[in-house]
């Protein structure tokens, strides 16, 4: 499991937006078998740092080995209680397309934009996957909120 913490360290949360995320806590099973299946959650606080209100998705990027084959395989969703807005429950998260980009003019795609950090490290062939919320949500200058990222994956 050490090396399945390893990876999943490099899951970043954002929003398409300036923010502060800060990672709270990161759940992971003690063990996880070969070709069973994983639940992983990280809990986050967000606070929008930035000048204004935006409307914004909810982004989450993984660095996975590639033979774990995420894109295809992991289900991702988001929760809040206290999102502005309203509430936000099990809120499903899709692969990333080259039309979800950034709030820069013009948008700068979200998925390339990630690959930038690198491979923190890892050494076999690993790829950066990321998600997006399928909401959107306005969030005004000074807003916070915290959530819980679930994770499934085999």
């Amino acid at each position: 499991m050490k090396k399945t913490y390893r990876y999943l360290a490099g899951i970043a949360v954002a929003l398409a937006a300036a923010a502060c995320v800060t990672l709270v806590n990161f759940n992971h099973p003690d063990s996880a078998p070969v070709n069973s299946e994983v639940t992983v959650s990280m809990d986050v606080t967000v606070e929008n740092t930035g000048n204004g209100a935006v409307a914004s998705n909810v982004v989450v990027a993984m660095l996975a080995p590639v033979s774990w084959n995420i894109a295809e395989t992991a289900e991702i969703t988001f929760s809040s209680d206290d999102m502005p807005g309203g509430p936000w429950t099990n809120q499903s998260m899709r692969l990333a397309t080259d039309e979800d980009g950034d709030m820069n003019t013009p948008p700068v795609p979200i998925a390339p934009a990630v690959e930038s950090f690198g491979t923190r490290g890892n050494y076999e062939p690993v790829e950066w996957v990321v998600f997006v919320s399928e909401k959107t949500h306005e969030v005004k200058s000074g807003d916070s909120f915290s959530g819980t990222v679930n994770i499934k994956f085999k």
